[in-house]
């Protein structure tokens, strides 16, 4: 049943695995132009694991900002997760331990699979399952940040295009999930939310986009289920 479990959870990561690397040795490449150590960028990825948010700190360190404000912007930036944990509540495991180790695991693409595989009708709390999942994706990226590191610039120097290409790979994988784990009565939403956090991406405003590409979304989802409620109950 474990080994089961454990393929199920490789399956379901295999898609995160494949965006995360590019994207991690990016940052690892990128940790090292900004003058930080080895160990600093694994130290980075290993207790923050944060995705976008990383480069976003190191463009803050970089530019001399107070490690108190760096502390705020990646914690604003990161705040969506709130709003995340509660919707995968139902599958997750009741132990108090697990969910706190969900919580350090929980990114945008982890979050878009799990979420599509609980539309799926996957409600089976299968933690070894799920710790795959967490495992696959946060070793990942452990392993593409230190790749980064060890080469350098050589990506940035000789195959600049690609480097510029993998900033684009995490946003490319979690519309590429989104997309795959799609239901009807869900469009609606997807669509509006996009189009809102887009046009506000568009004019600078990137971190108000997510947020209020939730908010929107959420409230057309619940609006939508409103409406059929009380057109089939007639």
């Amino acid at each position: 049943m474990k080994l089961q479990s454990i393929g199920k959870g490789l399956r379901e990561a295999s898609p995160i695995m494949i965006g995360y690397l590019p994207v991690a040795m990016a940052f690892g490449a990128a940790a090292q132009t900004v003058g930080l150590t080895f160990f600093q960028a694994m130290a980075i990825s290993t207790l923050i694991f944060a995705g976008a948010s990383q480069f976003l700190l190191l463009s803050t360190l970089a530019s001399g900002a107070s490690l108190f404000i760096v502390v705020i912007i990646c914690t604003a930036i990161n705040l969506r997760h709130l709003l995340y944990g509660p919707m995968l509540m139902d599958i997750l495991p009741k132990s108090a331990g697990f969910r706190r180790l969900y919580s350090f695991y929980l990114t945008d693409e982890v979050f878009a699979t799990l979420r599509g595989s609980r539309d799926q009708g996957e409600k089976d709390n299968d933690s070894c399952r799920l710790i795959t999942v967490f495992v696959c994706a946060w070793g990942t990226w452990l392993i593409g940040t230190a790749i980064g590191c060890l080469t350098g610039n050589i990506m940035s120097t000789h195959a600049p295009e690609l480097a510029e290409a993998a900033g684009f790979a995490l946003p490319a994988l979690f519309l590429t999930l989104c997309w795959l784990n799609k239901v009807q009565r869900v469009l609606p939403a997807m669509t509006v939310a996009g189009i809102t956090a887009g046009v506000l991406t568009y004019n600078g405003h990137a971190s108000l986009g997510i947020f209020a590409g939730i908010i929107i979304g959420f409230l057309v989802l619940k609006l939508s289920k409103g409406v059929r409620y009380a057109f089939f109950r007639r």
